[in-house]
């Protein structure tokens, strides 16, 4: 296993992630953990957010695909928003002043997470093949 594993030379890496993704047989090994008597452990707060995001986005699309869905919420509710002030417009209520500048940011803003996520969904193939 040992072998296999230093065939990787990944920076960024989940190290248990890895390992369970090479396919090797898993086993428990039953151990009484013991009291630490000096120091303090290696694993900070950041150290461990680290490792969960190396996990998530190693091994994962979700935070590309995220990113498509949620920008397509953005636009869709930019859109929306659009249709409601056009319709009090034509009632005789229009919005003064910042509306059409809201509009344009979620559309666009919608418009451009949609197309980086696109982007990611191709980058993340290509680095697969």
């Amino acid at each position: 296993m040992a072998e296999s594993f230093a065939q990787f030379a990944e920076a960024n890496v989940s190290t248990l992630a890895l390992i369970t993704w090479m396919g090797f047989r898993k086993m428990a090994i039953p151990y009484d953990k013991e009291v630490r008597v000096d120091g303090r452990s290696g694993w900070s707060l950041k150290k461990k957010l680290k490792l969960v995001a190396d996990s998530i986005t190693s091994f994962s699309y979700l935070p590309i695909r995220f990113m498509s869905y949620l920008g397509f919420l953005v636009a869709v509710l930019g859109f929306l928003y659009a249709g409601g002030i056009i319709i009090n417009a034509l009632n005789g209520n229009p919005v003064q002043g910042w509306s059409s500048l809201i509009v344009m940011v979620l559309v666009l803003g919608g418009i451009q997470m949609v197309m980086m996520g696109i982007l990611g969904e191709y980058l993340s193939r290509a680095l697969d093949e």
